[in-house]
């Protein structure tokens, strides 16, 4: 096994800074007003599971773009943002 050049704070403090999905998605929707996941999955049309999913930054990995774009639209925010 080789060795790592990256010093554990390096990464820890990359870790603490990135901001998920589910970490604008919150934001987006307090903003938007929109109080429940069931709201906005009237609004968006993206099923009240996968708001769930994204909120709770589960799954495996990253949602899909059509599902951001439906999202953000909904919550008024660009999908760039929320997508970042």
């Amino acid at each position: 096994m080789r060795p790592c050049n990256v010093k554990a704070s390096t990464v820890v403090g990359i870790e603490e800074n990135m901001e998920l999905v589910g970490d604008r998605l919150d934001k987006a929707m307090l903003r938007a007003g929109i109080t429940s996941q069931s709201s906005l999955s009237k609004k968006s049309g993206v099923p009240q599971p996968t708001i769930a999913r994204i909120l709770k930054n589960h799954g495996k990995g990253a949602p899909e773009s059509a599902t951001v774009k439906k999202l953000a639209a909904a919550c008024g925010v660009s999908f760039n943002w929320l997508n970042e």
